[in-house]
């Protein structure tokens, strides 16, 4: 799993970004990630380095599906809302970015 910090960093960029794109015009391009990317050499780095966290990955973690489908099976199976909605959260930002 990534670390919270990077996520909730590439979040809060991800909010200035879009409050300051309330002013822009219409007629304005979005800014373009490959765009960010060449010009901030160190969030390319950071990118880079998830990527290549990301890849070393598998998608789905079976020991973990299996522990849960039990749980939920046995009806012990807390659900955190706030919490599952963060991590969508960051999923979505992660697939912008990536």
């Amino acid at each position: 799993m990534l670390p919270p910090e990077l996520l909730r960093e590439a979040l809060q960029e991800r909010l200035v970004d879009l409050d300051a794109g309330k002013g822009r015009k219409r007629s304005q391009k979005p800014v373009r990630v490959e765009d960010l990317l060449r010009r901030d050499p160190a969030l390319a780095e950071a990118v880079a380095r998830v990527r290549g966290k990301m890849g070393s990955v598998p998608d789905v973690r079976t020991e973990r599906v299996d522990e849960l489908k039990k749980r939920l099976k046995g009806g012990c199976l807390d659900m955190d809302s706030h919490s599952v909605a963060e991590k969508l959260l960051y999923e979505t930002i992660l697939d912008e970015l990536l």
